[in-house]
């Protein structure tokens, strides 16, 4: 159930974001990319001594495999800070809530910290190259948290196909924390910009493991620059064999403070 402090968070994000777009904006080029929305990271970092914050509110409903699984992700917050012109620092932190069959658990997730690189720039048909790197803490609420610290490592790429269209992929892999074996994580992604400030995109994303059978999530959504240094975004989730049993939704707002 959405408790009063979502909702408050929500309109509170919302109307700023407003505001903030009715301010005079000047003529700087600002240079803005989010990595939201999307399960799929792009290669852009944020520029040196520049901080962006990405916040999102989600609803996932999985009746795949045959338990009726709710999360309601209440606030996920990232921030990101440009530490050079190659490198940006990352901090994540999320609060849930997870519903299954009847019972439920609400609390913090665990503390995510890493960082993105920049390697290599793109060449014609060589596509832009970086590579994220995370560490999942074991912290937060005891029902979420994993026994060790988990690594995350994802290869990302992104090929610019002409000035509107773009294509994105990440391979990567995570542990959880608990057992030895790794999660493979794989996304392809093609952006289209509508406008200069208007974005839409599709892409297709899934985990494997060796205990679970490939789903290959669809995820589509659009996004919206309201000011030079405010977006805000809408996308959903859906699992094509069955989309009436697994199913998602989320809408968010990324914010370059300075």
């Amino acid at each position: 159930m959405i408790s009063n402090k979502f909702i408050t968070t929500t309109l509170a994000l919302f109307l700023g974001a407003s505001i903030y777009a009715q301010e005079v904006e000047t003529q700087e080029t600002i240079d803005f990319s989010a990595d939201r929305p999307g399960a799929s990271t792009g290669t852009d970092i944020t520029g040196k001594y520049k901080l962006m914050f990405e916040t999102g509110f989600g609803f996932e409903r999985d009746l795949y495999e045959g338990a009726d699984s709710k999360t309601y992700t209440l606030n996920t917050s990232l921030l990101r800070f440009g530490l050079s012109d190659n490198a940006e620092l990352r901090f994540q932190i999320d609060e849930q809530t997870q519903e299954e069959d009847g019972e439920s658990v609400s609390g913090i997730c665990p503390m995510i910290v890493g960082s993105k690189l920049k390697i290599f720039d793109g060449y014609k048909a060589i596509p832009k190259i970086g590579l994220l790197c995370n560490l999942v803490l074991p912290t937060g609420k005891s029902e979420f948290k994993s026994d060790y610290v988990s690594p995350q490592i994802y290869l990302l790429f992104d090929n610019e196909l002409t000035d509107k269209l773009s294509l994105g992929y990440n391979v990567g892999g995570e542990w959880d924390g608990n057992t030895a074996n790794a999660t493979t994580f794989a996304a392809i992604c093609l952006g289209y910009s509508i406008t200069d400030k208007f974005g839409a995109f599709i892409e297709n994303y899934d985990y494997f493991h060796s205990e679970h059978k490939p789903v290959w999530l669809t995820e589509f959504g659009v996004s919206w620059q309201v000011a030079p240094r405010v977006q805000v975004d809408l996308a959903g989730d859906l699992n094509l064999k069955c989309p009436d049993k697994n199913y998602a939704i989320s809408f968010g707002l990324a914010w370059l403070i300075n």
